[in-house]
């Protein structure tokens, strides 16, 4: 990448945010970034991301050494991070590089070692290589109706999915959720009130999955996936039914179900040490017989194989 000078009037105000460790060494290492902008730094990555929703940085930099994959799902689950300049500074350059799949706005990783002159040299080339919004499509990744990401990107993090427990041997679960009885819901009020319904009881969920790792997906028309890496069977069926716990508490009203409110049913397979699985298809249909299992057993429940 092309060096750019640092002292030009268009860095001055630039806006930075610095997401890490209060140490001292990390200070030391950012001083040079404060000569460019206005610096805002957090501790906690998801002030920052509330930050971010409202002020929108310019170049993000991100220390983080002791899970990276807390910051792919950071630049992936909010939009804000996936349009703007980012520099990762990790002890595993390679791996995070790897992990990173496709390039998130723009991404520097650099290691740890990193001195401070060179860091400000790469926040530099960044803003100048930033690439303006309307270049961006987000609707290359997110579904349009509900804001969880789309089939696309799903297809990609479950090889993913599947490479890290085979390097690792942390368990995966991964989830189908199906609505019931919602052909019925689009029949009695019809499929704008459908649509909307969707997107309200998915925004709900959202909020439930707290780790930022954790993800949410559409499937198909009403179907939608979750994938929770190191996640084992019993706290897949926790965050399975708390999902199911906040849809019902929003009482959506449904004339044509059994519940009077819409509801949903969860089928859940996890990947761990004693199951094997050859792709991502096969590890799909279990999830979709269990889907299917607690469709027969009534539906609004979890069933897991």
């Amino acid at each position: 990448m092309k060096e750019f000078p640092s002292d030009i009037p268009l860095l001055k105000g630039c806006t930075i945010v610095i997401i890490g460790s209060n140490h001292q060494s990390f200070h030391l290492l950012e001083a040079e970034i404060y000569q460019l902008g206005r610096v805002h730094r957090f501790t906690n990555h998801l002030w920052a991301v509330n930050f971010m929703k409202k002020h929108h940085p310019d170049v993000i930099i991100v220390r983080n050494t002791s899970c990276e994959i807390t910051l792919y799902r950071l630049l992936q689950k909010h939009l804000c991070p996936l349009v703007t300049p980012t520099v990762l500074i990790t002890p595993k350059v390679e791996k995070v590089k790897g992990a990173l799949g496709w390039h998130a706005g723009l991404v520097d990783v650099v290691s740890d070692v990193v001195s401070s002159k060179i860091l400000k040299q790469k926040v530099v080339n960044l803003l100048h290589h930033k690439l303006p919004p309307e270049l961006i499509a987000p609707c290359s990744y997110l579904d349009d109706m509900t804001g969880a990401f789309n089939r696309a990107v799903f297809d990609k993090d479950i090889d993913r999915a599947i490479l890290y427990h085979r390097s690792s041997n942390k368990p995966i679960s991964v989830m189908l959720l199906n609505f019931d009885y919602f052909c019925q819901f689009n029949a009695a009020y019809g499929y704008k009130k459908g649509d909307d319904t969707i997107r309200i009881c998915i925004q709900s969920m959202q909020m439930q999955i707290r780790r930022p790792y954790d993800a949410l997906y559409r499937y198909d028309k009403n179907t939608f996936a979750l994938v929770a890496p190191n996640t084992n069977k019993a706290n897949g069926r926790v965050l399975a039914n708390k999902l199911l716990q906040s849809l019902f508490s929003s009482q959506i009203e449904h004339k044509n179900s059994p519940e009077h409110y819409v509801t949903a049913s969860i089928g859940g397979v996890t990947l761990d040490t004693t199951i094997a699985v050859s792709s991502a298809d096969e590890l799909l249909m279990s999830a979709d017989n269990a889907l299917l299992s607690a469709k027969i057993a009534g539906k609004n429940r979890v069933a897991w194989l």
